[in-house]
């Protein structure tokens, strides 16, 4: 019996060092995947941080290009509403002459501009300020028949001449627009500049 048991000892050593052996070889192939891995994985991540950098370089690059395009194109917004303003505030101005020169601006205009004949139109909101006799002592001074016409205009302020043959608008906003034209490149180089 004792050569069995011998046997049996020698057996169990044996799948004991052949234990260890396989477990020694699992550990050394466990190591060298996990080697591998983490290899693959350090290449993988500095791929993706390149990839990165590379998208935010383009995002970057990308925004960078649009604001050279859109910074002056927001400037030149500005700038076009600044001088805008200049034409708001000055309708603003004439609007809120006192009604001795408001109606001395527009018997001006009418002593230029009137024919024989012709109609005054009033802006809706002017045709009850319109002093007694005043479209009568122009049509005197000139020498030629003038006459306030039954109809009004919409526009803010100014008037408009009904001719036999054709009209002259002479509201606030024709000839600040007329004026616009001759003017907003002076307006333009005295707010900015150029």
């Amino acid at each position: 019996m004792l050569d069995t048991n011998l046997f049996a000892m020698e057996i169990v050593d044996n799948a004991t060092l052949e234990a260890e052996n396989i477990i020694g070889i699992a550990k050394k192939e466990s190591e060298a995947v996990l080697s591998a891995l983490e290899r693959d994985l350090k290449v993988a991540s500095e791929k993706s941080c390149l990839a990165t950098e590379k998208k935010v370089d383009t995002v970057l690059s990308q925004s960078k290009a649009l604001a050279k395009i859109e910074v002056p194109k927001i400037i030149l917004e500005a700038k076009n509403k600044a001088v805008d303003n200049v034409y708001e505030i000055a309708l603003k101005e004439l609007l809120a002459k006192p009604d001795k020169e408001y109606f001395t601006l527009l018997e001006k205009w009418i002593q230029e501009h009137a024919n024989d004949g012709d109609k005054v139109i009033f802006a809706k909101n002017d045709i009850k300020k319109v002093p007694k006799g005043f479209v009568e002592a122009i049509a005197t001074k000139k020498k030629i028949k003038l006459a306030i016409s039954d109809k009004t205009h919409e526009s803010s302020g100014g008037i408009i001449l009904e001719g036999k043959i054709y009209d002259q608008n002479l509201t606030f906003e024709a000839v600040l627009s007329l004026v616009r034209t001759k003017t907003e490149k002076q307006v333009a180089e005295a707010l900015f500049e150029y």
